[in-house]
């Protein structure tokens, strides 16, 4: 885009630039809320600095300035396309030109009504479930076989996780509903309830038995809440509370239960990051932690490997960071007291 102040562009927009190459751009998508009805939680948004365009890799589509510019100052999305005027307007109001400043300020209005509303009614969502969670997490119902499941999971290494972890983390079992048969591993941070994890009990198999109408597609659903709940574990570190400001290590790793673990085995600090990503919204969390290291602790096959590298790229310029890789089929849950210090001292 030659002869064209990209920076002023983007601060016309609001956009957050995250990384800066000589040919591309990366930040947060700036009409994500337009198309999903929530603010994007991750810099997944491209912009060529030579043409312009610019694509949202959640979203999978592309666009360009001015048609993005269009959009949120009608407030809304453009299937129905844009106008001439409206293009002209958007131009002028990139450039910093005088475009109509009444009719901005009324398109803006209208787009800040449209997202306290989704706000609003995201919050609606969160009450309900947190309601429910917080009703249930009391009655500490664990059926046989789901404290089965955290002792000697099926078909896999036997990984001890006691009764009494259990009940430190609140974790209780739903009987009816949509997570029925699953072990709900609350989520808290600053003792409020900020989410949950749904672990299967029964297992996949018996499920689609039980479910001969639904796929594995269905299966894979019911074992995290929708983001329409009002939860993204992108935004949420398991452990958190546990944890003491100003550490001398914490240790990451993937999973609820290697945190759980961890705990039992005398190693409070412990963080899950939920999945194989660390987004920016857990480095922030971890930043406040202030610990003076960080271990990496991840599965010892390809995907572990794979998540280590990953995440040590994104933490390695802010922290002091210590790679831990463990024997090919061992994970954390596996591993005992001694085991652990001396993977961790060493």
């Amino acid at each position: 885009m030659p002869g064209i102040d990209l920076d002023l562009c983007l601060e016309r927009l609001d956009i957050r630039v995250t990384k800066r190459k000589s040919t591309e751009w990366t930040g947060f998508c700036p009409d994500h809320h337009l198309f999903c009805g929530r603010e994007p939680s991750h810099p997944k948004w491209n912009i060529s600095v030579e043409t312009g365009e610019t694509f949202c890799h959640t979203e999978g589509r592309g666009s360009n300035l001015v048609f993005i510019a269009a959009r949120l100052l009608r407030g809304e999305d453009a299937e129905g396309g844009l106008r001439i005027e409206e293009c002209e307007a958007a131009i002028n109001f990139l450039l910093g030109r005088d475009c109509g400043e009444g009719e901005i300020q009324m398109m803006r209005s209208k787009n800040a009504i449209r997202k306290l509303k989704t706000r609003e009614e995201k919050k609606d969502r969160e009450k309900i479930w947190l309601e429910e969670v917080s009703r249930l997490m009391k009655s500490g119902y664990l059926s046989d076989a789901a404290k089965e499941y955290f002792m000697s999971p099926p078909d896999k290494p036997k990984t001890n996780i006691t009764l009494d972890t259990l009940r430190h983390y609140g974790v209780y079992e739903k009987t009816s509903g949509r997570f029925v048969h699953r072990a709900i591993i609350p989520i808290l941070m600053d003792a409020s309830i900020r989410g949950f994890i749904a672990v299967d009990v029964l297992g996949k198999k018996k499920w689609l038995e039980s479910h001969p109408d639904k796929t594995e597609k269905d299966y894979a659903k019911t074992l995290y809440p929708s983001l329409k709940s009002g939860f993204a574990k992108n935004e949420v570190l398991f452990g958190l509370d546990d944890c003491h400001k100003g550490c001398d290590y914490v240790i990451i790793t993937e999973g609820a239960r290697e945190v759980m673990k961890l705990w039992q085995e005398g190693f409070p600090d412990a963080l899950a990051i939920l999945g194989a990503y660390m987004s920016d919204e857990q480095i922030m969390l971890l930043s406040k932690l202030a610990p003076r290291k960080v271990v990496l602790m991840f599965d010892g096959d390809v995907a572990g490997k794979r998540i280590t590298a990953s995440v040590y790229d994104r933490l390695k310029d802010l922290f002091s960071v210590k790679k831990l890789y463990l024997p090919q089929g061992v994970d954390p849950k596996q591993l005992g007291r001694e085991e652990l210090r001396k993977l961790i001292e060493s």
